[in-house]
Formats: C-alpha cells, sequence, structure tokens
C-alpha cells in the first residue's frame, strides 16, 4: 500500500480550489460560515445585543481558524500519510463540532436567532464533509475523498454565507 495515495490522487490538487473558495474563512471579517444543528439558539430578552455580539466573537474566530486549519492539512497533504490526514481531519471535524455546540449555547436577542441557526446548520453541514474525508482517509479511498472534498469546498460557501449573515444582523442590530 502506498503511504500517501490520498494526498497525491485527491488532496493535492484540491488545494488550490478550497485557497480559492475562501473555505470557513472566508475574505475577511464580514464574511460569515453558516451553521447547523437540530436546536435554536437560546433567545432571551434579558441578553443585549452586545453581550451576544461578545459572546460569539470567539466562536467566530474558531470558525476562521479552523477554515485557515483545513487549508493548510490540505495544502501539506502530499508530504502526509492517510493515517496522519485521517487523524488531522478528524481533529478538524472535532473542533468544527464543538463550533456548532457553542452557537447552540449561544444566548441571543431574537432578531439575531434566525441568522444563528443559518450558520450552525452551514457549520454542521461542513463538519459532516470534514468526517466524510477522515474516514476516507482512513479507508484509503482516494475517490471518496476526492469527493468528500469537492462537497466541502461547495458546501463552505453557506458557511461564509452564514457567517456574514451574523455580522450583518449584529451590525444593523447595533446601529
Amino acid at each position: 500500500m502506498r503511504s500517501t495515495p490520498l494526498s497525491r490522487a485527491a488532496l493535492a490538487g484540491a488545494a488550490s480550489l478550497l485557497l480559492a473558495a475562501g473555505l470557513f474563512a472566508g475574505c475577511g471579517s464580514d464574511d460569515s460560515s453558516s451553521t447547523s444543528a437540530s436546536s435554536t439558539p437560546a433567545t432571551t430578552a434579558t441578553v443585549s445585543l452586545a453581550d451576544a455580539a461578545q459572546a460569539y466573537m470567539p466562536i467566530d474566530a474558531e470558525i476562521r481558524a479552523i477554515g485557515g486549519d483545513i487549508a493548510t492539512t490540505v495544502n501539506d497533504a502530499p508530504n502526509q500519510t492517510d493515517d496522519a490526514l485521517a487523524e488531522q481531519f478528524g481533529g478538524l471535524t472535532d473542533r468544527t463540532e464543538a463550533a456548532v455546540g457553542r452557537l447552540e449555547a449561544l444566548e441571543v436577542p431574537a432578531d439575531l436567532s434566525t441568522a444563528l441557526d443559518n450558520l450552525r446548520e452551514a457549520l454542521q453541514t461542513g463538519a459532516d464533509d470534514l468526517r466524510d474525508i477522515a474516514a476516507a482517509a482512513r479507508a484509503h479511498d482516494a475517490q471518496a475523498a476526492r469527493e468528500a472534498t469537492q462537497r466541502l469546498i461547495s458546501d463552505s460557501a453557506g458557511i461564509r454565507e452564514g457567517r456574514a449573515e451574523v455580522n450583518r444582523a449584529l451590525r444593523s442590530a447595533g446601529s
């Protein structure tokens, strides 16, 4: 068995596509990502928009960091074994799911709830794609890795849009 069949067959060429797509990170703080999850963020009349924004900022920073780390992992894929890639993408999946959980627990004013739901749903979809990439790497399945990577590229638009929607809602509600 070759030590890096996925990195050469499926992921090496995807690095430029992932970077071009901007993945989770987007092109700056105004871009947003969607989230996924079946639950709605906690809403309460006592939570101010300023408090919600302050609580959201570190989650947003983590989402951007995950996007950067995905791009780095894909860029470095030609030098990695499938087992190493499976571990790295598994870790990215865990971090993404943790961000989804943090979004689910976030208390926000009612006027921010829909935007946060959209972000959470898109982010969960991204976590599912990352999980599929990790599983394909563990199985040494280049075709499955390629397909999951292409889904991640496509689904990352929803994450960027979700982040942008939340950021717009925070700005407009604060005006």
